[in-house]
């Protein structure tokens, strides 16, 4: 993927924002659609959020302790990238507008409306758009 950025002229950081996230998440995308058809609307739901959690907490985990072994070292320095930022911030608001659009008593019911499908492609649009903007030096 990197080379090819490369040859394309591609920044590194857009592809994986957009190819390599879109390549680790087709299977789950998948899954997920065929069990909200099916009616499985609370298992589709619980594998959303489930496996990029289980991708954070143990991938992460394992990833570090395994560089920090490899190394011998205790720690590694780390910063917080505008763009992970941002991710970070789209993720908790719209993982708070699930919650009182759908599941509280006062917000839908226990029931997600058609319409929030809408703003979660738009709500991802508009990340991927932030991201592009970030990329390009167009924003800091």
């Amino acid at each position: 993927l990197s080379s090819d950025g490369v040859i394309l002229g591609v920044d590194q950081d857009l592809l994986g924002l957009t190819v390599l996230a879109w390549g680790n998440s087709i299977g789950d995308l998948s899954t997920n659609i065929a069990m909200a058809k099916k009616g499985l609307g609370n298992m589709s739901m619980t594998a959303c959020f489930a496996g990029p959690v289980f991708n954070m907490l143990v991938g992460l985990s394992l990833g570090v302790f395994a560089y920090l072994s490899a190394n011998n070292v205790r720690s590694f320095p780390v910063t917080l990238d505008t763009k992970v930022f941002i991710g970070m911030v789209m993720l908790v608001i719209y993982c708070v507008a699930v919650v009182v659009v759908g599941l509280l008593p006062f917000g839908g019911r226990n029931r997600i409306p058609r319409e929030f499908g809408y703003f979660g492609v738009g709500w991802y649009a508009l990340y991927i758009l932030f991201g592009a903007l970030l990329v390009a030096g167009v924003i800091r």
